[in-house]
């Protein structure tokens, strides 16, 4: 069986275009996530890859040529949004010069081969399979960062046109198509495609609404003053750790002399000085140490080993205008399982040590 170029191509060229329309609809949703103008881009130069070939007849050597240029940068924009999921842009000189190469060696190559069927399916599909291997192992990449789950549809529709353009790339090496195009093999390889531009518009949309969903929950759990866990987010941890049975330590901390800053130069000033103190106390901590601020100058720190408050000493000296300021803690420690199996009971066993340590 064969199917009609020209009912594929509008097939193909209408979901690609709804899937430019799906991310660009999103941006707002998103806040401009940087990977979702890329795949808008990706979207718009596969639909026009197809489009072309409706025009077959009046644009002839054309048409070919901006099917194959179309589709590899479709492949190539798409993965340049796949290596920015996690929202780290790429700038600079560098970028554009890849671009420009990439971008201008595609299109010089595909006039040239453009009428010569097997070198233009050579070229096509050795490009197209390693942008996808590339997208492959980004998203693999990802992944192991998040729920493999959330990356599954766009998987296996990348695992699928890899091996699709692949089978097709050997069929050309070995001769296959013989000057030809009409090959029972590119009726599979549309299929491949269809189910392709269905994968990735729906999985990648998971993919940033998930994340997206997992920095709210995280946001959720942060104190906005500092930036440390809040009160949800340290009882989160520490849930965490008893769930699974780890060992661990968890210390009160009270700031002495914290209320005359409030008293004597204003509650932003004293805002400042709980920024300046977190930090120092987030840097002075080794790296496996949780901290969280759980309400006013009241923070908690979360460790799998005892600390050693005489080493990372919590004492800090800063100035509020031309005026020193000192602040420390009072400190109070609760081992679990030892002081007790829940959260709740480590925190009235470290709150009353600290106010020992703080009033004797």
């Amino acid at each position: 069986m064969s199917f009609d170029i020209f009912t594929l191509s509008i097939v193909v060229s209408g979901l690609s275009i709804l899937g430019a329309i799906t991310m660009y609809s999103q941006q707002h949703i998103l806040f401009d996530h940087p990977s979702l103008g890329r795949w808008v881009l990706g979207g718009m130069l596969g639909s026009l890859s197809f489009v072309a070939m409706l025009f077959y007849i009046q644009l002839d050597e054309w048409a070919i040529f901006l099917h194959t240029a179309g589709s590899l940068l479709s492949f190539y924009y798409l993965y340049l949004g796949v290596r920015v999921i996690d929202g780290h842009q790429e700038t600079g000189d560098r970028a554009a010069r890849t671009d420009v190469l990439f971008v201008g060696g595609c299109l010089v190559i595909s006039w040239l081969v453009r009428d010569n069927v097997e070198a233009r399916y050579v070229f096509h599909d050795a490009v197209a399979v390693g942008l996808c291997l590339f997208t492959i192992h980004y998203l693999w990449k990802h992944s192991i960062k998040g729920e493999l789950l959330e990356y599954t549809v766009a998987l296996i529709a990348y695992v699928s046109i890899t091996v699709a353009f692949a089978g097709r790339f050997i069929l050309s090496v070995l001769g296959h198509f013989s000057g030809s195009a009409d090959h029972p093999y590119n009726d599979v390889l549309f299929l491949v495609v269809i189910f392709w531009v269905c994968g990735w518009v729906f999985g990648l949309s998971l993919i940033l609404h998930k994340q997206r969903q997992r920095m709210f929950e995280e946001q959720l759990m942060r104190d906005e003053l500092t930036g440390l866990l809040n009160r949800n987010g340290i009882m989160k941890v520490a849930g965490d750790w008893i769930e699974d049975g780890a060992p661990f330590h968890l210390y009160v901390l009270d700031l002495n002399g914290f209320k005359q800053v409030n008293d004597t130069f204003g509650h932003m000033k004293g805002d400042q000085a709980l920024q300046t103190y977190s930090k120092f106390a987030r840097d002075n901590l080794p790296h496996v140490a949780k901290i969280g601020r759980i309400g006013g100058d009241e923070f908690v720190i979360l460790s799998p080993y005892p600390l050693d408050f005489k080493k990372a000493t919590l004492k800090y000296e800063l100035s509020i205008g031309d005026v020193p300021v000192t602040l420390d803690a009072s400190i109070g420690q609760a081992a679990y399982p030892t002081d007790g199996d829940s959260v709740e009971t480590l925190f009235l066993v470290a709150d009353d040590a600290m106010y020992i340590q703080k009033y004797s």
